[in-house]
């Protein structure tokens, strides 16, 4: 069952990726004009392809699991060996993310049939769209670092061809230019924290590494330092962390489809990796660290320019930045589970949010004077937004016999819950008085807040379980800690001035600083004054 299972998973990926690229490189030129007849039933065919690849995954994981899943320690996994290299490796993190990538990539083909309908460049765009579902979907199944570094290398140099599908625009242009920049500087760290692996511990494959690390001798330790330490920094640029974070911005030029699949799967390939070699990372409290503050740093600062953005893509550009961040707290706190979640729930939030900004005015228009009395939140409404979110979370964690302060990153997850319960609570608050005054309407309001905070919990508790056998436990960490109390004094205060937020217009101290953040704070500009000589036609 593994072996044919395994086999009709790999021919596919080969087939998508080898097909896409073919298709990509002949419809360039003059021959996409004469392809316009077959673009249509090509789109329709790769959409089908897609919920094959679907329904595939979804029967491997249940026969997976039937057969004791991640509990069964005599097989962990299902892999495909050959000449030594694990091509494919599924364990609960692999089916997790192998079956969200093929959801997301279903849903932007299907959305993309419409979208680029009578385009030209859409037999080139299939072809691209293609080889970069592959080769992500091969980058989160493979069980060989080498592998998994190549494949995510293969991803961005495709993806960097649908950046480029409006070539005619400037802006397009230097966003595509500014990516390619630093995913090659990333490239440079990620190998080399992998090929000093490699030369430690004389393999490529995660299980060979996992067993290494295992037993890893004193001796050692510098090496493992140094080496996690430039795989957690190729991570961060990958994953848009300050001060390499403005290429992700800059990108809304590219269709909406590929913003989705960028913003919603490929940035949080970082997270990925980070969780997949969880194992290495545990022993190295400095890259932890840096992730950490990386992280914080990065939340804090978009968390800040989101708020003053006027463009909706723009908005959710900066908020993509912001969770990142959120996610590589979480990876340097030790919370894999929780960051796991984190993928899922933001992956699904983004790819609809941005596959649905068209409409967002529309729909607003038309909700707010029926929903909303256009009262303003107070501070008192505010505070008790907070105060009963905070009732919620930690009646539902209590509730499912979870411990906040043995599990980790519980505080963290606790912290992050209470923020967006809060943030629906206060739109409790805006309903028109008649509505207010019906203790039913807060009633209903209460318990799908709980329900909200219930799945969550269970989520976690999911993903710990997949990420079995027991999730590693860092040592020797200190800034996590600080971290974690610094990011939820900051949101919490934020939260709370929501409330009263224009009223600090009239300062001219927050006036200054909400202009200073509505241009990112002008990172993007001393970056490039440092970088300009190193690759000046691609950062300008």
């Amino acid at each position: 069952m593994q072996e044919i299972w395994l086999s009709g998973m790999l021919i596919a990926l080969g087939g998508w990726l080898v097909g896409g690229g073919v298709l990509a490189v002949w419809a360039r030129g003059n021959v996409a004009a004469r392809l316009a007849s077959v673009t249509r039933p090509v789109g329709r065919a790769l959409e089908l392809s897609l919920v094959a690849g679907l329904l595939w995954l979804a029967g491997g994981l249940g026969a997976w699991l039937l057969q004791g899943g991640p509990m069964n320690s005599a097989a962990p996994q299902w892999r495909f060996e050959l000449g030594g290299w694990t091509l494919l490796a599924f364990d609960g993190l692999a089916w997790v993310m192998s079956l969200l990538v093929a959801f997301l990539g279903w849903v932007v083909v299907r959305y993309s049939r419409q979208y680029l309908a009578g385009d030209s460049r859409q037999a080139s765009y299939w072809g691209w769209l293609s080889a970069t579902i592959a080769a992500v979907l091969g980058m989160v199944s493979t069980g060989n670092l080498l592998l998994l570094l190549t494949l995510w290398t293969l991803a961005s140099l495709t993806l960097h061809q649908l950046l480029l599908f409006h070539r005619d625009r400037p802006v397009a242009r230097r966003a595509a230019g500014t990516k390619f920049t630093f995913s090659r500087l990333a490239d440079v760290f990620l190998y080399g924290g992998g090929a000093l692996l490699c030369w430690r511990s004389g393999t490529w494959e995660l299980s060979g590494l996992q067993a290494w690390a295992s037993e890893l001798p004193n001796a050692e330790l510098a090496w493992l330092n140094v080496a996690c330490l430039l795989l957690a920094f190729g991570a961060a640029i990958r994953s848009a962390q300050v001060p390499f974070h403005f290429w992700l911005p800059l990108t809304l030029e590219t269709p909406t489809p590929v913003s989705a699949l960028m913003h919603a799967g490929i940035v949080n390939a970082g997270g990925f990796m980070a969780i997949r070699l969880s194992f290495l990372l545990v022993e190295s409290p400095w890259a932890m660290n840096l992730l950490a503050l990386l992280g914080l740093m990065t939340a804090m600062l978009a968390g800040a320019v989101m708020l003053t953005q006027t463009s909706i893509k723009s908005m959710l550009a900066w908020s993509t930045v912001a969770q990142m961040g959120f996610m590589m707290l979480q990876c340097g706190c030790g919370a894999f589970s929780a960051a796991l979640l984190h993928i899922v729930a933001h992956s699904l939030y983004k790819a609809h949010a941005f596959l649905g900004s068209g409409s967002v005015l529309g729909e607003s228009t038309a909700l707010e004077p029926r929903i909303f009395s256009g009262r303003a939140l107070t501070r008192g409404s505010v505070t008790l937004s907070l105060l009963l979110a905070a009732g919620l979370v930690l009646g539902a964690f209590a509730a499912s016999g979870v411990s906040l302060w043995d599990k980790q990153g519980g505080v963290l997850l606790a912290g992050a819950l209470c923020c967006g319960i809060a943030h629906w609570l206060q739109g409790m608050f805006r309903l028109p008085q008649s509505m207010a005054a019906n203790p039913w309407v807060w009633m209903r309001g209460l318990a799908i807040a709980f329900g909200l905070v219930a799945v969550y919990v269970a989520g976690w508790q999911l993903c710990g379980w997949l990420l079995q056998p027991p999730a590693f436990q860092p040592i020797g960490l200190a800034l996590p800690q600080v971290a974690v109390a610094l990011w939820g004094l900051l949101f919490a205060v934020m939260i709370w001035l929501r409330g009263d937020w224009g009223s600090l217009s009239q300062f001219p101290v927050m006036e200054a600083w909400r202009v200073h953040a509505s241009q990112g704070f002008y990172l993007e500009s001393i970056m490039r004054r440092w970088l300009g000589g190193v690759a000046p036609s691609l950062l300008r």
